[in-house]
C-alpha cells in the first residue's frame, strides 16, 4: 500500500509533507535537548529520553562492574603459593615411591611438599629430617590426586533422605540461577570415603532434570574444621594471581522432557528442550548488550551520571547466562544422543559460548567429528562401562573411551556419585585400560584431563612443581583390580582415615610392594587354533558345531568345585564329546587316539578354566530399557491380606524373554547361569526361575530352564513401609504365611518354602531385620519346619554373622561392595583405608556361606561379576582365588538348591565352563571358549567383543 501511495501522490505534495516532517522532527529534537538535562538508555542500547537521573554512587557502581567485566587475570607459569594452604603443616618428603607423571613413571626421585605445594622433585632432597614428616613409598606408585568432574556429593547427602536431598531445583525447567555452593553439605560422610579413594579435587554439578540446572562448584576434600562450604572451595582464598572460574550445569534429552512432559509441560519433546534454550539464551545476549551499551554510554560521559537515567541493568535470573556469554563459566551438559550432542553443539554456535564437556555422552563416540565443530576442545566425561539403564544409555560401546582419544577427543571418567560411588573413581580407568585404553591415558582421565576441563590444570591433575600438594600413594597399582590408596594428602596435609598403617612394616615388605606396583598388560595372547589335520582354517567353522567337541591344551588351572582345583606344572588338558566333558587334567590326551575325531584343537596360551558364573539378584530376562515400560515384563502388586495370594504370586518363568541385549553381555561375559525374580517393589516380589543365560529363541529350547521355581523373594524393610505395610508387620506376615504353610495339609508355596523345598530370599540390610528373619526361622523349626533362608543386600550382616552361622542362613551381598546409602543400613563396611575388614571379610571367618550380587543400580553390570569376586582378593590377604570363584559360583548354587552340575564343572556330565586367555582376576584377561550356557556347540571369542 506504501508503494502504491507513492505512486499515486502529486510530486509537489509529497515534497511538502516530507520538508514538514523533517522540521517537526528537527524542532523537537531541539527542545528535548535544551528541556530534558539527562537521557536513558533502552534495554536494546537506544538513548532515548529519561525522567529521572542516577546518583554517583550507582554511577560509580556501575562504572565498577563494566570494569570487571574486562578484567583477565593471568596464571603464573610456576606457582609459589597455595591460597588453600594450612598454616604451621610440616612439609611432606614422599621418599623411594615411583612417580607417575602423566605419560610416563620416574624412579629414584624424591617429593618434597611444603605450604600446601609441590616444592620439589629430585633425586636428592636437602632437609632437616626433624623438621619433616617422611613416608617411605616402599616403591609403590606414586599419582596427583584424582578429580571427580562429575559428582552430587553433599547435595545428595549419605544417608539418602527427603531432607537432604537438593539435587534438582524441580520447579521450572530453567533455573540456570540456583546455585550448589548455597546448598552443598559440608558433613555429607562420603566425602571421607570418597577421599579415602584418592579423590582430591570433585565438582559438585545439580542434577540433570532440568534443561539449565545450576551453578557448580568446585572442592577440595579436605575437611574444614568450621564447616564452610567456601573454604571447601578449590578457589579459596583466591585474590588476583589465576581465575575464579564458574561453573554450570545443563542437560538436554529424555531427563527434562520425561519430568515436565509427565506433568503436561513444555517441554515434552526435543523440540521444546531446544525452544526454551535458545529463548532463554536470547533474552540473556539482549541483557549481556544493553550491559555493553550501557558501559560504553557511561564511559563516554566521563563520570556525567546525570546523564544516565536508569543503573547498570541487572537481572539475576540471567546473570549466570551471560557470564557463559562472556566466558567466565565453564558449562557442563548432561547429553547422550547424536542428535542431542548435535543440537547443543548449534546452539553454542548459534549464541557463542563454549561447552566444557558433555557428560555421560554414552553415543559421543559416534560424532566425533560434530563435537569438534564446537569451539575449543570439548572434553566427554563418561563411564567406562555403565550402559542399559534407559534408551540413550541403550547403545553404549565399551571401546567408546579409546575411540573418542583416537579422534583427538579429550576423556575423563566420572562418578555421577552417587550413581556410582565416587570412591571407586579408578575403577572406571581400570576398566578402560582393560578395553584397549593407553594406561597413561587411563590415569589421565582422572588426572589432568578433568583438570584441563575444569580450568584448574595449573592447580592440579600432574606432579609437578608449583602444582597443589595433593598425592596420591596407592597400595598397588592404580590400574589393578581392588587398588586402593595407602596415603592421600590434599594441599600438603596428609588424610586421617580411622585406620592405623604401619608405614615401617610396609617399607619392610618391599618385595612384595615391587610386585604390587607391576601392571599387567591390558592384551593378553589370544587363543589359538592349531592344525592337527581336521580341516578347520578359522575359527568360525571350528565353533558353533552341533558335535559340540573339542580339545583345549596348554591350560593353567581349571577351577572344578570349591574342594578341586586342578594346578599342575605339566600341561592340562581338556577334553569335550559330544557336549559331555570327558576328561580334565595333566592325564588327559596324551594319547591323541583319546581325542574326539574330527574335533578342533585350541591352544588356551596358560589360560585358566573356571565353571560358568551364577548371577542373582538381576532382572535378566525380565527388562532390556528399566525406563521404557514397553520392554519390561511389568510391575507385579500383591495385597497381603488375600488369603490367595500365594496363588497369584507372579512366577519369572512365565515372563522371561530370552535373546536381549543384557543376557547376551552376560554370557559372553561368563554369566552362564541367572536366577531372575519377578520386578517387585512390594513386600512380594515373586518366585525366581533359574536358566541359562544363552538361549536364544524361548525357554522351550532344550536344557534352558534350570528351575522354573528357583526360590519365593520377599523385600523385608522400608521399601515395603511405602506401601503401607510396617516392618513390624511385615515380620508378622511373614511368620504367619509360614506357620500357616506348614500347618497346611495341600501343598502350597508356603508350605514348600516352609519345609526347606523352595529357598526363602529375604531382601533387606539392617541388621535387626536381619535378625527377626533368624528368629522366624527358630519358630517355624521348633513347629517342625525346616525353612531355607537367604539373605539378599545384607549390608550389615556381618553384626550377626555368628548368629547366622549358627542358623546356618547365607548371605548374598549385593552389590559386592556396600556404602551407606540408607538410613537403616549405616553400618556399612566400606574396607581400607576407612575400615581394616569389610562385611565379606567377617562373614567367612565367622564362617557364613556368601555370595555376591552385581551392582544394583545396573542391571548390565552383570557381566562384570568376576571382577566383582576378584577385587576382595587385594584387601584380603586369607581370601583365596578359589574362594573369590565361588563366591560367584558354587555358593550361589548351593543357596539355590540348583542340580550339582550348576556352578561347577564336573566330568562325565554335561560340559558348562568358560576358558580365559589368563588369570580372570586381572584385567586384559578375556573370555575366549565358552562350552554351554544354553548353546549348542561352542561359543569362541578369540578376540574382545
Amino acid at each position: 500500500m506504501e508503494k502504491s501511495f507513492r505512486q499515486d501522490a502529486p510530486r509537489s505534495s509529497w515534497r511538502k509533507g516530507v520538508s514538514i516532517a523533517l522540521a517537526g522532527l528537527l524542532a523537537g529534537t531541539l527542545y528535548l535537548s535544551a528541556n530534558l538535562p539527562t537521557t536513558r538508555l533502552g534495554f536494546e542500547g537506544r538513548v532515548e529520553p529519561a525522567r529521572v537521573s542516577i546518583s554517583s554512587a550507582s554511577f560509580h557502581e556501575g562504572l565498577s562492574k563494566c570494569s570487571a567485566l574486562r578484567s583477565t587475570v593471568g596464571t603464573s607459569a610456576v606457582r609459589t603459593r597455595n591460597p588453600r594452604a594450612v598454616k604451621g603443616t610440616k612439609p611432606v618428603l614422599i621418599k623411594n615411591g615411583i612417580l607417575w607423571t602423566d605419560n610416563q613413571y620416574i624412579h629414584g626421585k624424591t617429593l618434597l611438599l611444603d605450604e600446601g605445594i609441590i616444592k620439589e622433585i629430585d633425586a636428592a632432597v636437602e632437609v632437616d629430617a626433624s623438621s619433616v614428616d617422611v613416608i617411605d613409598a616402599a616403591g609403590r606408585i606414586v599419582t596427583p590426586g584424582l578429580i571427580d568432574m562429575h559428582s552430587h556429593m553433599g547435595v545428595g547427602s549419605w544417608p539418602s533422605l527427603e531432607a537432604t536431598e537438593d539435587t534438582n531445583e524441580m520447579t521450572d525447567p530453567l533455573t540456570p540461577a540456583v546455585r550448589v555452593l548455597d546448598g552443598f553439605n559440608p558433613s555429607d560422610p562420603a566425602i571421607k570415603i570418597v577421599a579415602s579413594g584418592g579423590i582430591t579435587t570433585t565438582l559438585i554439578l545439580p542434577g540433570s532434570g532440568n534443561i539449565m540446572g545450576g551453578e557448580a562448584t568446585a572442592i577440595k576434600l579436605r575437611p574444614m574444621p568450621n564447616l564452610s562450604v567456601e573454604d571447601m572451595q578449590v578457589s579459596a582464598g583466591v585474590v588476583d594471581e589465576e581465575k575464579k572460574w564458574r561453573y554450570m550445569k545443563m542437560a538436554c534429552g529424555e531427563n527434562p522432557k520425561r519430568f515436565y512432559g509427565g506433568q503436561g509441560k513444555i517441554p515434552s519433546t526435543r523440540l521444546g528442550e531446544a525452544y526454551l534454550f535458545r529463548q532463554r539464551m536470547q533474552k540473556a545476549r539482549q541483557l549481556k548488550r544493553a550491559q555493553e551499551a550501557w558501559c560504553e554510554r557511561a564511559q563516554q560521559l566521563q563520570g556525567r551520571h546525570q546523564l544516565i537515567a536508569e543503573p547498570f541493568p541487572e537481572d539475576i535470573d540471567q546473570e549466570s547466562l551471560i557470564a557463559l556469554l562472556r566466558g567466565d563459566v565453564l558449562l557442563n551438559v548432561h547429553c547422550y544422543e547424536p542428535m542431542d550432542i548435535e543440537a547443543m553443539v548449534r546452539h553454542s554456535v548459534e549464541f557463542n559460548f563454549t561447552i566444557a564437556a558433555f557428560h555421560h555422552a554414552l553415543q559421543a563416540h559416534k560424532v566425533t567429528e560434530i563435537i569438534k565443530r564446537g569451539r575449543g576442545n570439548i572434553t566427554v566425561a563418561t563411564f567406562a562401562d555403565m550402559w542399559g539403564y534407559k534408551k540413550e544409555a541403550f547403545p553404549a560401546s565399551v571401546h567408546a573411551p579409546k575411540i573418542l582419544t583416537d579422534a583427538g577427543i579429550p576423556v575423563a571418567f566420572k562418578s555421577d556419585h552417587a550413581v556410582l560411588n565416587s570412591q571407586d573413581l579408578v575403577y572406571e580407568s581400570a576398566k578402560a585400560y582393560h578395553y584397549g585404553l593407553n594406561e597413561h591415558l587411563a590415569l589421565a582421565a582422572v588426572t589432568s584431563v578433568p583438570a584441563h576441563a575444569m580450568g584448574i590444570a595449573h592447580r592440579v591433575g600432574r606432579l609437578a612443581v608449583g602444582m597443589d600438594a595433593d598425592v596420591v600413594i596407592w597400595e598397588q597399582h592404580p590400574l589393578t583390580l581392588g587398588a586402593r590408596p595407602t596415603e592421600v594428602i590434599i594441599d600438603g596435609v596428609p588424610q586421617d582415615f580411622g585406620e592405623e598403617r604401619a608405614l615401617t612394616e610396609m617399607a619392610s615388605q618391599e618385595a612384595t610392594v615391587i610386585d604390587r606396583a607391576r601392571l599387567p598388560p591390558n592384551s593378553k595372547p589370544s587363543m589359538e587354533l592349531e592344525d592337527h589335520g581336521h580341516g578347520y582354517t578359522n575359527f568360525q567353522e571350528a565353533c558353533l558345531q552341533p558335535t559340540s567337541s573339542l580339545v583345549l591344551r596348554n591350560v593353567s588351572k581349571i577351577y572344578l568345585d570349591k574342594d578341586v582345583v586342578l594346578d599342575s606344572e605339566e600341561e592340562q588338558v581338556v577334553i569335550v564329546k559330544d557336549g559331555w566333558l570327558a576328561c580334565a587334567g595333566s592325564d588327559c590326551g596324551k594319547d591323541k587316539a583319546d581325542w574326539p575325531n574330527n574335533a578342533p584343537v585350541f591352544n588356551l596360551q596358560g589360560g585358566h578354566i573356571l565353571p560358568g558364573l551364577v548371577s542373582t539378584g538381576a532382572r535378566l530376562g525380565m527388562l532390556e530399557i528399566e525406563s521404557e515400560e514397553s520392554t519390561l515384563d511389568g510391575v507385579s502388586e500383591y495385597d497381603v491380606n488375600d488369603p490367595n495370594v500365594d496363588k497369584k504370586l507372579a512366577r519369572a518363568i512365565d515372563g522371561v524373554k530370552m535373546g536381549g541385549l543384557h543376557l547376551e553381555k552376560a554370557y559372553k561375559a561368563g554369566v552362564l547361569t541367572t536366577i531372575t525374580n519377578p520386578i517387585s517393589f512390594e513386600f512380594f516380589t515373586g518366585i525366581s526361575a533359574a536358566f541359562k543365560t544363552g538361549g536364544q529363541n524361548t525357554v522351550l529350547d532344550d536344557d534352558i530352564v534350570i528351575a522354573d521355581e528357583a526360590a519365593l523373594h520377599l523385600v523385608l524393610g522400608n521399601t515395603a513401609v511405602k506401601k503401607n505395610l510396617p516392618i513390624s508387620r511385615q515380620v508378622a506376615t511373614i511368620r504367619n504365611l509360614l506357620t500357616d504353610g506348614l500347618k497346611s495339609t495341600t501343598t502350597t508355596v508356603f508350605k514348600n518354602a516352609a519345609v526347606g523345598k523352595l529357598p526363602i530370599v529375604v531382601y533387606t540390610e539392617n541388621k535387626d531385620e536381619i535378625a527377626s528373619v533368624i528368629q522366624i526361622q527358630r519358630h517355624l523349626r521348633r513347629l517342625g519346619g525346616n525353612p531355607k533362608f537367604v539373605i539378599m543386600g545384607g549390608i550389615e550382616s556381618w553384626m550377626v554373622a555368628d548368629h547366622l552361622a549358627d542358623a546356618d542362613i547365607p548371605v548374598i551381598l549385593r552389590p559386592a561392595r556396600c556404602t551407606p546409602t540408607h538410613f537403616h543400613a549405616q553400618h556399612c563396611l566400606v574396607g581400607p583405608p576407612i575400615t581394616p575388614h569389610t562385611a565379606l571379610d567377617i562373614l567367612l571367618e565367622k564362617g557364613v556361606k556368601v555370595g555376591l550380587a552385581s551392582l544394583d543400580a545396573d542391571d548390565g553390570y552383570v557381566r562384570n561379576l568376576i571382577w566383582d569376586a576378584g577385587w576382595n582378593l587385594a584387601t584380603n590377604p586369607k581370601l583365596t582365588q578359589v574362594d573369590a570363584v565361588g563366591l560367584v559360583s558354587w555358593n550361589i548354587a548351593d543357596m539355590f538348591q540348583l542340580k550339582s552340575d550348576v556352578g561347577r564343572i564336573k566330568q562325565g556330565a554335561r560340559a558348562e565352563f568358560v576358558a580365559y586367555n589368563g588369570n580372570p582376576f586381572e584385567f586384559g584377561t578375556e573370555v575366549q571358549l565358552i562350552v554351554g550356557g544354553g548353546r549348542k556347540g561352542v561359543e569362541c571369542f578369540p578376540k574382545q567383543i
